[in-house]
């Protein structure tokens, strides 16, 4: 026998706090959600382009960053204006993300990088799976997991993203060195307040495209025929 008990239908995406009810529809007072599940505690990667400044006079062209939104943005109208570049489409164009953001836009296509490795300290809420994706010059992910916000250790994960495999000693001298770009992890610890640290190390000027942190779901096994492909409706004259 199942039993379940204390079924409760949410209007948004996110949980509030249980309701007792008996007979009868009951209400509380209102709660304030603040979303900081999945915050940028610390990263060393550094921003290239100038941080957006209210007073100063800007050409046509000139890149500024917001760091506020994560974003960098493009002049279109020269002069002085003291409106956000986020709440001014006609006066500034939004071009990219900021080198810092750029891993968790959930784009592959920008890239944060940083030299010789790039660390960010999360605090993503209860996770269990992670994935970082179009890594560049990387050979190793290193995460560590927090019980808490500078507490205990709980986990550590090391990923070697050395692809080739040496088999015999003509593999070992001759073999041409090969890297994954790719590496996930789906059997994470899950704590809600945990503080995770993913270091991506290498060697020269180390990228990431995509840094997604969130839940591992098993969605069963695949039908018999399934296959798993590219479809390409080009055609090439």
């Amino acid at each position: 026998q199942i039993a379940i008990w204390g079924a409760q239908i949410e209007i948004g995406s996110s949980m509030s706090s249980y309701i007792p009810t008996a007979a009868a529809a009951a209400t509380r007072a209102a709660e304030a959600l603040t979303n900081t599940g999945r915050d940028l505690v610390l990263t060393n990667a550094v921003e290239t382009v100038p941080e957006w400044v209210q007073a100063t006079s800007y050409t046509v062209g000139t890149k500024v960053l917001r760091k506020a939104v994560g974003r960098i943005f493009m002049n279109k109208l020269a002069g002085v204006d003291a409106t956000l570049p986020e709440l001014a489409p006609a006066l500034w164009e939004d071009v990219a993300p900021s080198n810092r953001m750029a891993m968790f836009d959930k784009e592959v296509g920008s890239v944060t990088s940083a030299p010789s490795a790039i660390t960010v300290v999360l605090r993503p809420g209860a996770v269990t799976a992670l994935a970082a994706q179009e890594m560049t010059n990387a050979n190793q992910v290193q995460v560590v997991i927090k019980d808490s916000p500078g507490g205990t250790v709980i986990d550590t994960r090391t990923i070697d993203l050395e692809f080739a495999q040496a088999l015999d000693a003509y593999d070992w001298f001759f073999l041409p060195y090969e890297t994954r770009t790719d590496a996930q992890l789906t059997d994470l610890p899950e704590f809600p307040d945990c503080e995770m640290t993913v270091t991506i190390s290498g060697s020269g000027t180390v990228g990431c495209g995509l840094l997604a942190l969130g839940q591992s779901v098993e969605l069963g096994s695949a039908e018999y025929g399934a296959t798993l492909g590219i479809l390409n409706r080009s055609i090439v004259t």
